[in-house]
């Protein structure tokens, strides 16, 4: 009878010490990567200034004639994280979205669902970021290529300034009107790639603010001249000039975001994924759940059959020491190496480091707490066992 109880105690034991080895990982995915708070507080918890300045100098450096601006990155990045918690608030809630439909399951539209997250981005974050840009620059260049060659030996620079102001807003609007439009050709809601931007508007600003500041400020050859003079002066060359200027300017949106509908191809696919994904990560909930109920049916099985503390104590005390014991060593070791990993990777992004450290421990922490738990349980079981055990001994 004795053999057989003791058997029967191995056996429930070792069922319910694998259950355990099994629960521990479990609990670190349930409570991390299928908590749907636990995603959302590491992402708005990502400071990704250091990033945004690097991934901005490397994209003006990627286009030749952005290159000579080289204040562009800076400007633009520091823009950019101005407005970081309006991005997150905007992309934050598409990745909650789609990690709510693994877990718990819904209706869901993955392209549907960034299209209307993200169009708040238009007027949030692009055109504050677009209007706070120093364009000047940009500008000044645009207005001195615009000028002839023969022009090239006078002092013209003074005319050019006083269009700079009026060229740099035109630029602001221009793209901030490109804003939508290239959203569209991204989700592809457009198909059109060519953009035509009529110039005699701007062409017509530039003459005004030019001439004022010619009779204003004649250069030095003309300087004696009555102001009729000048006027009739300037009219002339501005007409000779404006035949050379273009007419339109022609922006080819498939070259500079390729092909329309790509980003929302990319998309489909990636919605696709997903719905195949969510009947996996519903499985496995399934049998998380299943295998702590076989876990409690087992601990009340080792409790029914023995109906005594010190056999009790004695088998789940082993159990629980056991499973602690080595659940708290391999949750250690796994941290420590996971954290060594991360500090040693290569092409990881200094300035996110920290943060996926973090994660590192953030993502055992649940191991070290379920493992310790089990094992100062299993230490004071035993103890309470040896004692109960001393104690009918004596009587």
């Amino acid at each position: 009878m004795n053999t057989t109880r003791v058997l029967l105690n191995v056996f429930l034991g070792l069922l319910l010490f694998l259950c355990l080895m099994v629960i521990g990982p479990g609990i670190v995915v349930q409570t991390t990567l299928l908590n749907t708070g636990y995603i959302e507080s590491r992402l708005y918890s990502l400071d990704v200034s250091q990033l945004v300045k690097d991934e901005a100098s490397a994209a003006i450096n990627d286009v030749p004639d952005l290159r000579q601006y080289g204040y562009l990155p800076g400007d633009i990045a520091d823009a950019v994280i101005s407005k970081q918690q309006a991005i997150k608030q905007a992309l934050v809630p598409v990745i909650t979205d789609t990690h709510h439909y693994l877990v718990s399951g819904s209706s869901f539209d993955l392209a549907e669902t960034f299209r209307k997250d993200l169009a708040g981005l238009q007027s949030t974050v692009a055109i504050p970021v677009i209007n706070g840009l120093d364009l000047k620059p940009v500008a000044r260049e645009v207005l001195f290529e615009l000028i002839p060659p023969e022009l090239s030996g006078y002092n013209i620079g003074p005319y050019v300034e006083a269009a700079v102001p009026i060229t740099e807003g035109w630029l602001k609007q221009q793209l901030t009107a490109l804003v939508p439009q290239a959203y569209d050709y991204v989700f592809g809601q457009s198909a059109q790639p060519i953009i035509t931007i009529e110039l005699s508007g701007i062409i017509e600003q530039v003459r005004v603010a030019v001439r004022e500041q010619f009779l204003n400020l004649p250069p030095q050859e003309a300087a004696g001249f009555p102001r009729s003079m000048l006027a009739a002066l300037f009219d002339s060359g501005w007409t000779v000039l404006v035949k050379s200027a273009p007419v339109s300017l022609r922006i080819d949106l498939a070259e500079a975001l390729g092909p329309s509908g790509d980003f929302a191809n990319s998309l489909d696919a990636a919605d696709t994924a997903i719905h195949q994904t969510r009947p996996w990560v519903e499985l496995y909930q399934w049998l998380f759940w299943m295998v702590v109920g076989v876990a409690v049916v087992l601990v009340a099985l080792i409790v029914a059959f023995n109906m005594k503390i010190t056999p009790i104590g004695f088998t789940l005390g082993v159990v629980f020491l056991l499973a602690g014991a080595i659940g708290l060593t391999g949750s250690l070791v796994g941290q420590g190496t996971a954290a060594s990993a991360v500090n040693t990777a290569q092409g990881v992004p200094l300035s996110i480091v920290p943060w996926l450290a973090q994660t590192v421990y953030d993502v055992f922490r649940p191991m070290v707490i379920f493992s310790s738990v089990l094992l100062f349980t299993g230490v004071a079981m035993l103890v309470a066992a040896v004692l109960v055990h001393r104690a009918e001994e004596l009587s």
